[in-house]
């Protein structure tokens, strides 16, 4: 079982806001899209994480949670 972070990167003076979604694999980060509600962008980052880390035909999200530090956090397993 694997699991995928997700934290939100704060507005700077020359960057707006970013979701960077990382483990031990490495990590992906993309600018806060407004648009959307951050929960959906999250799980739509980890799902572009997978893919590109290539676990995307062998994994599926099996759940999601909030740490203390508030990082979203998604378990992998198998299929």
């Amino acid at each position: 079982m694997k699991a995928i972070q997700v934290r939100y990167l704060g507005a700077t003076n020359s960057r707006g806001g970013r979701l960077k979604a990382f483990s031990d694999a490495g990590s992906l980060t993309e600018p806060r899209d407004y648009e959307v509600n951050i929960d959906e962008q999250s799980k739509r980052l980890v799902l572009r994480y997978l893919i590109e880390k290539t676990w995307g035909g062998n994994c599926i999200i099996s759940g999601q949670g909030t740490l203390p530090n508030g990082d979203e956090v998604f378990t992998l397993s198998r299929l």
